[in-house]
C-alpha cells in the first residue's frame, strides 16, 4: 500500500528531527501529522470534525504562545538569537494561515459576487479582488 509506505517514511523522517530541532518541537510535529491524518481519514463524517477542531485549537494555542515569546524577544533586541528552526516554524504557520484565509476568502467572495451580479442590472457589475488587502496602518 503506497499510503502506508509513505506514512512510515514520513514518521521515520520526523523521528530523526530531534537531532537538529528541539524534541518538544518534534513531538508537536508528529502530533500534528497524526491529527491531520485522523482528520483526513474521516473527513467531516461522524465526530471526525472534532479532530480538525482540536488540531486548529492546539496549533492556535501554540502560535499564540510563540508569538508572545517572539514579541518579548523583539522588545529586548534578542530576536536574532533564536534558532533558525523557531523562526522557520513561525514563518510556516503564518504562510499556512494566510493561504487558508485566502481559500476562505475565495469561497465566500466568488458566490457573493455571482449573486450580486445576477441581481444587479447588466450595466452594473461587482468585482472582488482575488486576495483580500487590508489597511495595515502606517507600517
Amino acid at each position: 500500500c503506497p499510503v502506508g509506505v509513505a506514512a512510515v517514511w514520513v514518521t521515520q523522517r520526523i523521528l530523526r528531527l530531534p537531532l537538529c530541532m528541539s524534541p518538544s518541537w518534534t513531538a508537536r510535529l508528529l502530533a500534528n501529522c497524526l491529527g491531520a491524518g485522523a482528520g483526513l481519514m474521516g473527513g467531516m463524517s461522524h465526530y471526525c470534525w472534532l479532530s480538525w477542531v482540536a488540531w486548529f485549537a492546539q496549533n492556535a494555542s501554540t502560535a499564540i504562545r510563540y508569538r508572545k515569546r517572539d514579541d518579548e524577544m523583539i522588545a529586548d533586541g534578542r530576536y536574532g538569537d533564536q534558532p533558525d528552526w523557531m523562526i522557520g516554524t513561525r514563518a510556516m504557520w503564518d504562510t499556512f494561515i494566510s493561504s487558508l484565509l485566502g481559500v476562505v476568502w475565495q469561497a465566500i467572495q466568488k458566490p457573493c459576487q455571482a449573486l450580486v451580479n445576477a441581481v444587479l442590472p447588466e450595466e452594473l457589475c461587482v468585482y472582488g479582488n482575488a486576495l483580500p488587502i487590508f489597511d495595515l496602518g502606517d507600517t
